[in-house]
């Protein structure tokens, strides 16, 4: 499993790119299980660079930060931001990725943008577990939700029986529920 923050902590000198590497290259020596501080200073093995490099252009065009490769940090919209969050954790492969609140603070642009990488991820066989207070968002990529309100569950299921669910239009509103 691999989670991605609301607000990636990020290096705003370094590139897009540059992030990638380091993603990568942690998660691969992790992997391998070599020692991180050793290999940081020592390099990866030979012939790994170029794999490492092919991924990462995976991922970024999964993504769609490909033209945004070679950009620093510091100037990616927020949304950007956000997005190479993702990047970072699909360099793992992971089965489930969590996200916590993918959407929010995003421009309508940017939540269609992000909601055609995730049903990009879902296509590739990523199971996301998605927070957010976004309703329209989850309902159109979730299959299944569970709606809480105060930290109590008041509803799950198939999602559009879910968005159905009075007592969870009610919590949303604002109003008590049953």
């Amino acid at each position: 499993m691999v989670k991605t923050f609301q607000n990636p902590q990020l290096f705003p000198e370094l590139t897009v790119v540059e992030h990638m590497r380091i993603a990568c290259h942690l998660h691969i020596k992790r992997e391998l299980g070599i020692n991180r501080l050793r290999t940081l200073i020592g390099g990866m093995p030979v012939g790994l660079d170029r794999l490492l490099e092919q991924k990462i252009d995976q991922v970024l065009a999964l993504c769609r930060l490909s033209s945004q490769r070679n950009e620093q940090a510091a100037a990616l919209s927020y949304g950007g931001e956000k997005m190479l969050g993702v990047a970072m954790g699909m360099l793992c492969e992971p089965e489930l990725l969590l996200l916590d609140e993918p959407a929010s603070g995003l421009g309508h642009d940017e939540i269609a943008n992000l909601d055609a990488v995730l049903r990009d991820l879902k296509s590739h066989g990523v199971t996301l577990c998605i927070i957010d207070h976004k309703v329209g968002f989850l309902g159109r990529l979730a299959d299944r939700s569970i709606a809480l309100h105060h930290g109590a569950v008041i509803a799950s299921g198939k999602t559009s029986d879910v968005l159905a669910d009075e007592s969870v239009v009610a919590a949303y509103l604002g109003k008590k529920h049953a």
